[in-house]
């Protein structure tokens, strides 16, 4: 009867060990279901900041050839220069980046030589 009661006990004890386990289970399933979730936002996340950044690159290119092929053109129609100047401050004003005001910058300085 002793044996019994102690094999009755153990068991109870294993029965709650067990539904201790598959509440840890539950929880680690769903804590891996939001990592999940977490890295499939930051691979979408990744691939939008990548595709931006192609964007931005064609954009600043064709910015640039733009003012580059303006900028030439009118040198070989027109000696006077003041339009380089007024380039330059549209190309500020219109958000180029650092690099493509430096070219124009370089235009201007070469027109005026």
């Amino acid at each position: 009867m002793a044996k019994l009661k102690t094999l009755a006990s153990e068991q109870a004890q294993m029965v709650h060990v067990l539904g201790e386990a598959e509440a840890k289970a539950v929880v680690l399933k769903t804590q891996t279901k939001k990592l999940e979730s977490y890295c499939e936002d930051l691979a979408s996340t990744a691939e939008k900041l990548k595709l931006q950044k192609k964007v931005l690159d064609v954009r600043m290119k064709l910015s640039l050839a733009f003012l580059l092929k303006l900028s030439f053109h009118c040198t070989s129609k027109n000696e006077d220069y003041s339009y380089l100047f007024h380039l330059l401050e549209l190309s500020c004003c219109a958000g180029c980046s650092g690099a493509e005001v430096q070219v124009v910058i370089w235009v201007v300085a070469q027109s005026q030589t």
